[in-house]
């Protein structure tokens, strides 16, 4: 290829607000060269970089069922503490009957099981059924 046959970018021609650059080919034509200005491959990148729509994007914190199950542990957290300290500071109290059937002593230690577990499986029994229920109707189509 000869100095002749390449194509010639002529100055005069330039749009430099739009990025287009006209350029003389070996007939002698003018062609409108349409050349991407800067916001054009940010936009581009950044259409490659998002995520398909199969996949989720990514949440910083954490998510709902974390939140839940964290939450559900202080709860029983809480009332097992709440039962030591009733055991601790209160004399004479009778020993506590666990689902009204599994006596437990009646020490800060019986007392911390005994609220523990009763929290537990109060607040635990409706969400197992709210975690049952919400998967077996995401499964459902309408």
């Amino acid at each position: 290829m000869s100095e002749s046959d390449a194509p010639e970018t002529t100055s005069g021609h330039n749009n430099s607000q739009s990025g287009e650059t006209s350029t003389k080919d070996e007939s002698g034509s003018l062609d409108n060269v349409d050349r991407p200005d800067q916001d054009d491959v940010q936009d581009y990148v950044d259409t490659q970089n998002q995520p398909k729509n199969d996949e989720q994007p990514q949440t910083r914190g954490r998510s709902g069922r974390q939140f839940v199950i964290i939450l559900y542990f202080a709860l029983a957290g809480a009332a097992s503490a709440a039962g030591y300290l009733t055991g601790y500071f209160v004399d004479g109290l009778s020993a506590p009957a666990f689902l009204f059937i599994i006596p437990f002593p009646p020490t800060p230690f019986g007392f911390a099981a005994y609220g523990g577990l009763t929290i537990a499986i109060v607040i635990g029994i409706p969400l197992a059924l709210v975690i049952y229920v919400s998967e077996y109707t995401d499964s459902i189509e309408p």
